[in-house]
């Protein structure tokens, strides 16, 4: 998905891979014409993978057979269709692992999440914190995210805990079972306050350094990856005793968030020289063969493999 359109309809396009290479790299096997405006992100369902889903700037969630490309949606959030595009425009989707549960969200702060079982059904809605403050934003703290959400990931083997990383640099543990967030924290552990996330942003042009740029589960090491724009990865632990902690709960020593990577040599720091650019990763892979290692794919499209001992790329 992406930029592609025909006849004013922007497209996904499926591909065979055959022994690392694309078998319809001229001709797609298939190319549906999904939606009004640019696809964001596309999710093959599990377990099958016979169904695929799609977010789009048309603030639209398609759901679609992989077979044929015929529809079995869309799902529509709640809310004000009049709505400008770049209001109502979703920006990032998640599945569970047992394809029962959807997500997705994008420029307005909110996140919504579908049972798949019953489609027909209002889509649960996981509000932002939005002006007007009702209290002095110094003095207010976040019940989830000030500014868009960039990227959405389950929690491995436990779809009532949603993970969501934002434009704001917050990382929000969403509990499903209560419709509400449990933890919400920067990449350190702690909460800021709404006067302080909306200081930051703008301090010393570093606005972009605070996006929480992409995330992945990792069941292999009881978490989810996420990656912020300096190109940090962290650990998000969402297993044993911080499974609670994300849900709210307060757990003495819990260490539920971990930095995986050298700063001084991968991540770009916050203090380096005016006009030393970052490079942030955009996405996070797995890699065959390696069960707790990872692809980074960074911004100046190269491809960082990390083992799982690694501080390090190889």
């Amino acid at each position: 998905g992406g930029d592609d359109s025909e006849g004013g309809r922007y497209r996904i396009q499926l591909r065979r891979v055959a022994e690392g290479r694309f078998v319809d790299r001229d001709v797609p096997l298939l190319s549906i014409a999904a939606h009004d405006d640019r696809v964001w992100a596309i999710r093959f369902r599990a377990p099958e993978g016979r169904e695929l889903l799609s977010v789009s700037q048309d603030g639209t969630v398609g759901w679609w057979k992989a077979e044929d490309g015929s529809p079995l949606g869309p799902l529509e959030p709640p809310g004000d269709r009049g709505a400008s595009k770049a209001d109502r425009g979703l920006l990032a989707l998640a599945l569970s692992s047992d394809g029962r549960w959807a997500a997705a969200g994008g420029w307005a702060g909110d996140i919504y999440v579908w049972d798949l079982e019953t489609p027909a059904a209002p889509a649960m809605v996981l509000a932002g914190t939005h002006a007007p403050w009702p209290e002095d934003p110094g003095k207010l703290l976040p019940s989830g995210h000030v500014e868009e959400v960039h990227s959405l990931v389950f929690a491995p083997d436990d779809p009532p805990l949603l993970i969501s990383g934002g434009g704001d640099g917050l990382l929000v543990g969403w509990d499903l079972a209560q419709g509400k967030a449990g933890r919400v924290v920067s990449v350190d552990g702690k909460t800021p306050d709404v006067r302080a996330l909306l200081m930051r942003q703008i301090e010393n042009g570093r606005d972009a350094d605070f996006v929480i740029t992409a995330t992945r589960p990792t069941p292999s090491r009881g978490g989810v990856l996420a990656a912020d724009y300096r190109g940090c990865v962290l650990l998000v632990v969402t297993s044993g005793p911080c499974r609670d902690w994300w849900l709210g709960k307060d757990v003495p020593r819990a260490n539920c968030l971990r930095p995986l990577l050298d700063s001084r040599r991968i991540c770009t720091p916050l203090g380096r020289p005016a006009g030393e650019a970052a490079v942030p990763f955009v996405a996070l892979a797995p890699y065959p063969g390696l069960e707790t290692g990872f692809v980074g794919i960074s911004f100046d499209e190269k491809y960082y493999l990390f083992r799982s001992t690694d501080q390090l790329p190889w």
